[in-house]
């Protein structure tokens, strides 16, 4: 699921107008811990905020009911309610391929050269590392580790929070629950600090 920026909160009227099986339109758990299917009432009033169609428009925020607030940040586009911020996203293969390139993967996606010019080089060499994969050197696999952990490290204090885990996590296999990262929290967590130590 790719979390829409709030610059970005255009490409979610889309969604908005499909039902939301089919549309990918997802809102993170109360506890933004994984992503779920939004409710009607989310969607139509989110469709409203994005369409600038509510009294006061354009803002960055509306009241949209009593103790319920839709707006957007940098982070992307969210649901206000009983103190908490929930995110709307879209599904990566539902996604505009502008959003698809605003928001990248934690590990970019490897597209190997098949045939022609283009297969040489460069091309061919990842093309034989990604068919190897086994044959990889726990030292590159501890790189690949490490950069990992270092893009997942939002305010770069050299330890992962929870959230940052789970956000990392859920990039690199989005079909992980709350539980399950939470499982694998408390197994990285050698200090019961709350936060995973990667350095």
């Amino acid at each position: 699921v790719v979390k829409v920026p709030g610059r970005l909160r255009g490409e979610l009227l889309q969604h908005c107008q499909q039902a939301p099986s089919c549309s990918g339109l997802r809102i993170t758990s109360e506890d933004n811990e994984a992503w779920e299917l939004p409710s009607e009432e989310h969607i139509t009033k989110l469709a409203k905020f994005v369409a600038n169609e509510f009294h006061g428009a354009p803002a960055v925020n509306w009241r949209c009911g009593p103790g319920q607030r839709l707006g957007y940040n940098k982070d992307g586009v969210f649901w206000h309610e009983t103190h908490t911020k929930r995110y709307f996203g879209v599904c990566r293969a539902n996604a505009s391929a502008s959003l698809r390139h605003e928001v990248q993967e934690a590990l970019p996606v490897f597209h190997a050269a098949t045939s022609g010019d283009d297969a040489g080089g460069t091309d061919l060499i990842l093309d034989k590392l990604l068919t190897h994969m086994p044959e990889i050197s726990q030292e590159m696999r501890s790189q690949v580790l490490m950069a990992t952990f270092k893009q997942a490290d939002a305010n770069k204090n050299g330890v992962l929070s929870k959230a940052e885990a789970g956000t990392m996590f859920r990039r690199l296999v989005n079909t992980m629950s709350a539980k399950d990262i939470e499982e694998v929290m408390k197994e990285a967590d050698e200090d019961a600090s709350q936060s995973i130590n990667y350095k």
